[in-house]
């Protein structure tokens, strides 16, 4: 198995049918790339009319050469919120579509409206199987999720380093209340031996201690993972 590079994300909303579920689809050719810029809605969608024109740049069609790329795309119509897409990997007989799709918020849903988000990577053939984050609520079973995507779930403790279920993240500001944060599960073990050397060679700065350390990695990049409010 191996992660596809991705070269370009896009998000926005698009015209469905009524379907709750997370949809993956592959473009992989240019008839396909014309029927999904013609779902995807002219104006913005907005209560106050006239609207304006939708700033959503995968409307301007850029051009992608369907020989070497193809468009990994996911759907979602129970919120015009978009998905999460994490990672699309090669895993040899299928390609395998990380991603998450957290509840909406209690919000009025306009029926027919959802929420997409793609991806622009090399292109492999073979059907899509698409596997959500793992939802954690309880910091014990945080260690046997290491490596793995997931999404956070419980109260944010606002400390020197903030934490979610005892896992490092970057606050943002985030209310108080029940939160959640989607990203990459990952643990660094900390020896006292190791912690020693350091404060030898550089002299005293801040630091934990030793021990066994979580953080949650944000998907678009090497930062902390930013918790929201979570419904």
């Amino acid at each position: 198995m191996r992660s596809l590079p991705i070269a370009a994300r896009w998000r926005g909303q698009i015209h469905l049918d009524v379907d709750d579920d997370a949809t993956p689809v592959a473009v992989r050719d240019e008839a396909t790339y014309d029927a999904l810029i013609a779902r995807l809605p002219t104006h913005r969608i907005q209560q106050r009319q006239p609207a304006p024109l939708s700033s959503d740049p995968l409307r301007a069609r850029p051009p992608i050469d369907f020989g070497r790329a193809m468009l990994i795309v996911i759907t979602r119509g129970d919120t015009m919120d978009p998905p999460t897409l994490a990672a699309v990997i090669d895993a040899g007989d299928h390609v395998l579509v990380r991603y998450a799709a957290t509840p909406p918020p209690p919000a009025a849903r306009c029926y027919g409206i959802g929420g997409y988000a793609a991806a622009q990577v090399p292109r492999v053939d073979g059907p899509l199987v698409a596997r959500p984050a793992r939802t954690i609520v309880d910091a014990a079973d945080v260690p046997a999720a290491v490596g793995d995507l997931v999404t956070l779930r419980g109260p944010l403790h606002a400390t020197r380093r903030p934490t979610l279920l005892g896992v490092d993240v970057d606050d943002g500001g985030a209310a108080a209340g029940l939160v959640e944060a989607t990203g990459w599960l990952e643990r660094e073990d900390v020896r006292q031996d190791e912690l020693d050397a350091q404060l030898a060679a550089h002299g005293q700065f801040a630091h934990r201690g030793a021990g066994t350390f979580y953080r949650l990695v944000a998907v678009e990049g090497g930062q902390l993972a930013r918790p929201r409010a979570a419904y």
